[in-house]
C-alpha cells in the first residue's frame, strides 16, 4: 500500500519585493503540511525554498512580447506534463496567459489592483479586460484586495512576519521620531516624496529622522536627492530584521503610485505602528481609518509632524492594531486555500491518497 501526497505547483512572473514573499510563504505552508510543491519562477532556485522543487522559469517582462510568452507557455507546458500536478496556482497575469496558452486550467492570484499611471493607455485597456476574462478560464480568480467589478475572490495573503511582530507593539521606540520607508527603490514605490518630506520636516521637527530600508536601481538618484535636500534620511539597504526596526519607528510610510496590499501596511499595523501611505484601492479598503492617506510631500510632512505627538503616535498605533486583527490573522492562509482547492478539483486534493 503506497501513500503519496497531494501535489501542488505554484508558478510566478516574479519572486520580487511583497509578491515574491507571498509566493513563498505559499509554497512554505503547503509544503510543511504534507504536499508535494513544486516552484516554477525566474530564479526559483536561488529562493532557499529547500522544502520545494524549484524550476527556473523565464518570463517576459511584457505579455506584449509574444514570442517569448509562447516560450514561457511551452515550458509550462512541459513541467505539467513531468508532474502532473494536482493544483496549479500562478500569481501574476503575465504568467496565468501563459498558464492558459499550455492548455491548463489554473488558480490565479492577482497582486496588483486599480490603476497603474506608469503603463500605455493600450497596456491598460488589455489589462482592464483581462480582469473581465480570467474569472471565466480559471478555477478559482482571486485579489489580494478587492476589485471593483467581476467575479473574483478577495483572499488575503498575509505577511510571514506577523507572528514574529506580536509583541513589538510594546516595545520602546526610538526617543527621537523616527519613520521608515520600507520598499524597493524603483517605479512606482516614490522614495523621493519621503525624503522631500523629511526635507521640509527637518527645521519644524529638531532631531527627526527617517530612515529606507530597501535597495533597487534608484539607490544613487535617491541618494544625491538627500545630499541636495540636506534630508535627514539614511539609506540603510536591505535588510533581514524588520522586527526591529519596526520597533523603533514612530511611523511607516507608504507613497506608491500603484499597489496591491503590500506586506509593509500589514506588518506596520501588526505591530502597532500608524502608517501614512498614498490613496492606494487595497490599502483604504484594508486600512480604512486606521491610516493616514496623503498625495504629496507636503501631506506626508504634515502626518509625520502630527505623529511626533507621542499621544497622537499611540493613539493611531493603537487603531491599526485593532484594525489589522480584525481583518486577517496570520494562520488563516492554508486553511481557505485547501478549502478552496478541495472544492475545485475533488476531496484527493489536500488529503493523503492511497
Amino acid at each position: 500500500m503506497i501513500s503519496a501526497c497531494p501535489s501542488l505547483m505554484v508558478v510566478a512572473d516574479s519572486l520580487e519585493g511583497g509578491m515574491g514573499a507571498a509566493v513563498t510563504s505559499h509554497c512554505k505552508l503547503f509544503a510543511g503540511e504534507g504536499w508535494d510543491v513544486t516552484l516554477a519562477a525566474p530564479c526559483a532556485s536561488e529562493s532557499g525554498l529547500d522544502e520545494v522543487r524549484c524550476i527556473d522559469l523565464p518570463v517576459p517582462e511584457s505579455a506584449f512580447q509574444m514570442r517569448a510568452m509562447v516560450r514561457t507557455a511551452r515550458r509550462i507546458r512541459g513541467l505539467m506534463r513531468e508532474f502532473r500536478p494536482d493544483v496549479t496556482h500562478a500569481h501574476g497575469l503575465r504568467v496565468y496567459a501563459a498558464v492558459l496558452a499550455g492548455a491548463h486550467r489554473a488558480f490565479l492570484t492577482l497582486h496588483g489592483a486599480g490603476h497603474n499611471p506608469r503603463q500605455s493607455a493600450v497596456a491598460e485597456f488589455v489589462r482592464a479586460q483581462s480582469r473581465n476574462l480570467v474569472p471565466l478560464v480559471t478555477r478559482g480568480a482571486f485579489t489580494v484586495s478587492p476589485l471593483d467589478r467581476g467575479r473574483w475572490t478577495t483572499m488575503l495573503f498575509p505577511s510571514p512576519r506577523l507572528p514574529a511582530l506580536d509583541d513589538v507593539a510594546s516595545r520602546t521606540r526610538d526617543e527621537s521620531p523616527l519613520f521608515l520607508f520600507v520598499g524597493r527603490l524603483a517605479p512606482p514605490k516614490r522614495p523621493d516624496v519621503f525624503v522631500d518630506a523629511l526635507a521640509i520636516l527637518r527645521d519644524r521637527v529638531p532631531g527627526v529622522r527617517g530612515v529606507v530600508l530597501g535597495d533597487g536601481p534608484d539607490r544613487m538618484a535617491l541618494a544625491e536627492r538627500i545630499r541636495r535636500t540636506d534630508a535627514p534620511v539614511t539609506l540603510h539597504g536591505h535588510a533581514d530584521d524588520l522586527v526591529d526596526w519596526y520597533g523603533r519607528a514612530w511611523g511607516v510610510c507608504l507613497i506608491s503610485d500603484f499597489e496591491g496590499l503590500p506586506f509593509v501596511v500589514q506588518e506596520a499595523m501588526w505591530a502597532g505602528r500608524p502608517v501614512l501611505t498614498s490613496r492606494l484601492p487595497g490599502v483604504e479598503w484594508f486600512a480604512a481609518d486606521a491610516a493616514r492617506y496623503v498625495s504629496d510631500a507636503l501631506e506626508l510632512a504634515e502626518g509625520m509632524r502630527e505623529l511626533c505627538d507621542p499621544e497622537v503616535r499611540d493613539e493611531r498605533g493603537l487603531a491599526a492594531r485593532r484594525r489589522v486583527r480584525s481583518m486577517l490573522s496570520h494562520d488563516s492562509l492554508y486553511t481557505s486555500l485547501a478549502e478552496v482547492y478541495r472544492d475545485a478539483v475533488g476531496p484527493d486534493a489536500g488529503q493523503e491518497r492511497v
